[in-house]
């Protein structure tokens, strides 16, 4: 396999350590706009003009959320499978403009929502199809202490930090989001507030919260950037259970028996990116338009701006 990056940061890692298990002779590219920039090992710097003379079957963009739309009109002429870390974008002026974009004939794009594959996510989606029981409520969690993120990054610095850059928690944090539609459906409706609440020095919203309406049930969704003892759950209260799904832990355990219907211990998450880039690999390689395509992504990128 041959595979372009633009941006190098921390989930490019991940999709890299994905990538080489995968196939571990894979040759891999960074666009770097530095000539300067300080090389990694296995990795070939290139300029972004290069990108059509390299015979490369995907091209990964993850480089801060701001610059996804305009990389990505400037990419579909070149014809090549791309998956754009989420989100495709963080405006209504960048979400018109995709969606401008999305009426055209493009190549495959995929947008990494990696959480769809999370091994807990995939067990729960096919428990509620295969033990439907009426839903009444359901309640998803996810906060956590930003200045935690990146240690070796001071937290104002980072995107995260900086609405400009595309950083807040209603985008950071958009997981929550995708996994209630991929498992529910869209939502009738959706109300959100976001704020900024914190002691954090930051300038984008650091709690948000969402009331989605279902058509038999409601779906509330918190997340936040400052709370130290990180927690991220999914409680589904049914007619004769509750779930609780706890991303942190790697377990789900019915409440109502005690019993541990999954327990993958610690390894969910960086089996969520390695199960994401088999699947779009595997796209890429098919041609098949996969789920989260440019239009999907818009959707949920609408119920967010």
């Amino acid at each position: 396999m041959r595979i372009a990056f633009i941006g190098l940061g921390s989930i490019a890692q991940k999709h890299i350590t994905a990538i080489k298990k995968i196939d571990a002779n894979a040759i891999l590219f960074a666009v770097r706009h530095n000539t300067n920039a300080p090389s990694v090992k296995g990795i070939k710097n290139i300029p972004f003009a290069s990108l059509a003379s390299l015979n490369l079957d995907a091209i990964i963009l993850s480089n801060p959320s701001v610059y996804h739309e305009q990389f990505i009109i400037d990419l579909v002429p070149l014809g090549i499978p791309l998956m754009v870390e989420k989100p495709i974008c963080v405006s209504q002026e960048q979400w018109e403009s995709l969606g401008r974009l999305s009426k055209e004939k493009l190549p495959l794009i995929y947008t990494a929502y990696n959480l769809r594959f999370h091994p807990l996510i995939a067990f729960l989606k096919n428990y509620l199809k295969e033990k439907p029981e009426q839903i009444y409520e359901v309640t998803a969690y996810c906060g956590s202490y930003l200045p935690s993120w990146r240690p070796h990054l001071d937290y104002q610095d980072s995107y995260s930090a900086k609405s400009s850059m595309g950083g807040g928690v209603q985008f950071d944090l958009i997981h929550e989001i995708d996994y209630l539609n991929y498992l529910f459906g869209e939502p009738l409706a959706l109300e959100k507030q976001y704020r900024r609440v914190s002691h954090l020095e930051i300038d984008s919203c650091d709690y948000a919260h969402y009331s989605a309406t279902y058509q038999k049930f409601s779906a509330n969704v918190t997340l936040n950037y400052f709370r130290r003892d990180a927690k991220r759950t999914l409680e589904i209260i049914r007619e004769n259970d509750t779930l609780l799904l706890n991303f942190i832990e790697g377990n789900i355990i019915n409440l109502m028996t005690g019993q541990t219907l999954l327990n993958i211990d610690k390894e969910g998450l960086s089996l969520s990116y390695l199960n994401q880039m088999k699947y779009f690999l595997s796209a890429a390689k098919n041609k098949k338009f996969p789920m989260n395509s440019l239009e999907e992504s818009l959707r949920i990128i609408k119920h967010i701006l």
